[in-house]
């Protein structure tokens, strides 16, 4: 129906056709002069023609949306790609008062470091060892939560990981042996066979763990396998602790760091108050 009335406008517009007026006069007819059909209604535009470009227009906005819409995904598919490949961080932490290990995980926007998730941490099953001397009361376990965590290690996407001077402590802590095929913790069994040392050793350890001086355990714990007797542990550790707590204080100030130096010579002397070289150092 559209069409046709299209074409009858066509025929109208590109061929004039004669309109003869006419009208009564003395009972015959007079024909009038011709005229044409106003070309304004010949220029109304169909309704089919208008309904078709609304809807090519419309088919345009829609497929123009769809674009802009898979595009927005592809990028936003791509930045959690990245962000989950490259922005996951995890790692682990060792806490002095508890005598244990836990882990954390959280995301953040690459080479940015803007964390983007809450940290979720999870602290680790009590090793056997720290339960052996939690139980045998060898060393004191933090009754309330713990605040003194410190980092062991850290890992930042597939590109980077570090380590924390705790790592000096918790590799050892892990360290295994075999026996017939069977695994056991290395410094468990040798806790429990050195009952004395391990009465000395520890406790001090964990001291010097709360007091972040990582770097000082390696030496203790080969002085407890290398010395035979239990005072000559005593002896030999007490003898490495005094002079390397002068040495560090004598480095730290000689570095600028008069406030570390002095919390360092005040731990020295609430251990070894009768040590005359510490005594020059205040």
């Amino acid at each position: 129906m559209g069409v046709m009335v299209s074409w009858i406008f066509v025929l109208l517009r590109t061929y004039p056709k004669t309109i003869s007026r006419f009208g009564a006069s003395h009972g015959s007819l007079r024909f009038s002069d011709r005229f044409l059909v106003d070309p304004s209604i010949v220029a109304v535009p169909t309704f089919l023609e208008t309904f078709m470009a609304k809807v090519r227009q419309k088919s345009l906005r829609s497929r123009r949306t769809l674009i802009v819409t898979l595009v927005l995904v592809g990028v936003a598919g791509m930045l959690a790609l990245i962000v989950f490949s490259f922005g996951r961080v995890s790692g682990r932490e060792f806490s002095p008062s508890l005598f244990t290990t836990r882990e954390f995980r959280f995301h953040e926007i690459p080479w940015l470091h803007v964390q983007i998730s809450p940290i979720r941490r999870t602290t680790l099953a009590q090793s056997p060892l720290t339960r052996y001397l939690i139980t045998q009361s060898v060393i004191p376990v933090s009754s309330t939560t713990a605040t003194d965590w410190h980092l062991v290690d850290i890992s930042q996407g597939f590109l980077h990981e570090s380590f924390g001077d705790a790592k000096l402590l918790t590799d050892h802590l892990d360290l295994s042996i075999y026996n017939n095929n069977q695994a056991s913790n290395f410094w468990h069994e040798w806790s429990k066979k050195e009952k004395g040392k391990a009465a000395v050793l520890w406790p001090s350890i964990q001291k010097l763990a709360s007091r972040e001086l990582y770097l000082l355990i390696p030496k203790l714990l080969s002085l407890a396998i290398d010395t035979k007797t239990d005072q000559e542990f005593v002896d030999a550790m007490e003898a490495y602790l005094r002079l390397n707590y002068a040495e560090l204080i004598v480095e730290m100030r000689a570095a600028g760091q008069n406030e570390i130096a002095d919390g360092l010579l005040t731990d020295a002397i609430t251990d070894y108050p009768d040590d005359a070289k510490l005594q020059e150092l205040r």
